[in-house]
């Protein structure tokens, strides 16, 4: 298998996506970058307008953009402060009788603070004076102008700019929006200062990853569920289309219409439709040709796929989480193959049991990184399947995982049981699905050996026993599961 604002925001919201991109191993865009970081958490705790003042003050000083802080007079600006730009003395506050520099009509400066809002762009003289331009020497920067009250009167702004290929460039009007933000709280008396919320998300996180000396005995498969919170909710497009697909009335236009407002979703249906596995004679360009060749069930496989690795992998670049990850999906796929040859269950609950019963490792790996990272390790060495030493460590096992995310997520009850089940003893009487899930999980262990090492598994799989696979059913599983190539 081929696997591949508003509001004032927080450190976090301004992490996502940058701290794993080529540019944050430059230690320019480092230094800056964290400087920023440094600034949205300030912002938080901000109580006065000086307090914003000084916030943008030490960032211009730190990351070397440039910055002037002004006050707005009936006739022009009077510059206060200057970072980084060559104002002539006669226009600061240090002479006696200081100049402005001129405004015009529709000027920036007049309008962000008539109108208390923020601008971001390029500056022009059809947005500021000639004189403006001249003095703070600007070309073809980016900027922003972010007005300040006063009194009950927003007559003071910051001008801010930029070199437009500055790698930090798209976060410095997410933080002059957001400290606008903050001083409109200011001005109407509110204070948000959120330290107590912070203490909360500060103790919260601290019991998801903090969990070196856990006592593995109290854990409970909801309690390791509950360590990564975000598990318990589907994303909310996914939750939509599995929703619609339930419905008697449901329409491919009404499908369509769900899976064309997530971008990754419809990429991931689009790259399923085109796939060696569904491939017809010719190319899947738009959402509708896919729900036709995919029909609603695969529809609803893939849906859950994207869903899960959206909410379990996210942006994470870990080895160990994309490798366990592969193996739920190429797990999933021989389910649905196993079911498809041998008749004996449906083919999209053999499906959705296959790649949930393997979430529980991903589910385990996420919240306890550290003690699964030795669980694998003692499986190895003792050549046990992972899934005893997870009884052994935790008394239970990554089924009662996957069992519990069908529950957390309102799938199909009869299904988080044989999920569950799926490694019961061979003298317990468990559903058909649980074996039939086993049995998918053996046949996706052996998918990438030879067809030698695949008849060795068939001889000593007690599953294929107790389902009557034979050697040619399994023997055709395994070339039919060989030769899918899906993107997911």
């Amino acid at each position: 298998m081929k696997v591949s604002c508003d509001g004032v925001m927080t450190s976090d919201e301004l992490n996502i996506g940058v701290e794993t991109s080529e540019a944050f191993n430059d230690k320019k865009f480092s230094l800056k970058f964290k400087s920023i970081l440094r600034s949205a958490d300030q912002l938080n705790r901000c109580m006065t307008v000086a307090d914003v003042t000084s916030i943008f003050h030490e960032l211009a000083c730190d990351t070397g953009v440039r910055m002037l802080l002004m006050r707005k007079w009936s006739t022009g600006l009077r510059v206060l402060l200057a970072v980084g730009v060559d104002v002539p003395a006669e226009m600061t506050t240090t002479g006696d009788n200081p100049e402005l520099i001129s405004l015009i009509d529709n000027d920036i400066f007049n309008l962000t603070s008539e109108e208390k809002s923020v601008y971001v762009g390029n500056l022009t003289s059809k947005v500021v004076s000639g004189e403006f331009m001249q003095i703070a020497n600007i070309g073809n920067q980016q900027s922003f102008v972010l007005p300040l009250p006063s009194r009950g009167r927003w007559n003071t702004s910051i001008y801010f700019d930029w070199d437009v290929d500055c790698k930090v460039a798209s976060l410095l009007p997410m933080l002059a929006n957001s400290a606008l933000t903050k001083l409109h709280c200011i001005e109407a008396g509110i204070t948000t200062s959120g330290s107590k919320i912070a203490a909360m998300m500060a103790a919260e996180k601290a019991s998801r990853t903090d969990l070196a000396n856990i006592d593995l005995s109290t854990l409970t498969p909801e309690k390791v569920v509950d360590m990564v919170g975000e598990l318990s909710v589907l994303p909310q497009v996914a939750s939509k289309i599995l929703s619609l697909l339930s419905k008697d009335d449901v329409t491919a236009a009404d499908l369509e219409r769900e899976i064309n407002l997530d971008q990754v979703m419809t990429a991931r249906i689009l790259g399923v439709a085109n796939s060696s596995y569904f491939m017809g004679n010719s190319e899947i360009k738009t959402v509708r040709d896919a729900i036709v060749r995919l029909g609603f069930r695969t529809i609803r496989s893939w849906t859950l796929v994207a869903a899960s690795r959206a909410v379990i992998l996210g942006g994470r670049k870990s080895e160990v989480l994309n490798s366990i990850w592969e193996k739920s999906v190429s797990t999933a796929i021989a389910c649905q193959v196993a079911a498809d040859i041998s008749g004996l269950c449906d083919r999209e609950v053999a499906f959705t049991g296959g790649l949930m019963q393997n979430l529980g490792q991903l589910v385990l790996a996420r919240a306890l990184p550290d003690q699964y990272a030795k669980i694998f390790e003692s499986a190895n060495k003792q050549g046990e399947p992972v899934h005893a030493i997870e009884k052994q460590s935790f008394g239970f096992d990554h089924g009662d995982l996957g069992g519990c995310l069908i529950e957390r997520w309102h799938l199909n009850p009869e299904l988080a049981e044989s999920v569950k089940l799926h490694h019961a003893g061979y003298e317990q009487e468990v559903p058909e699905l649980a074996r039939m899930i086993a049995l998918g999980e053996e046949l996706a262990e052996v998918r990438e050996n030879t067809l030698e090492v695949a008849e060795v598994k068939h001889a000593i799989s007690e599953n294929a026993k107790i389902l009557k696979i034979d050697i040619e059913s399994w023997t055709k599983m395994w070339e039919e599961l060989t030769n899918i190539d899906v993107d997911c």
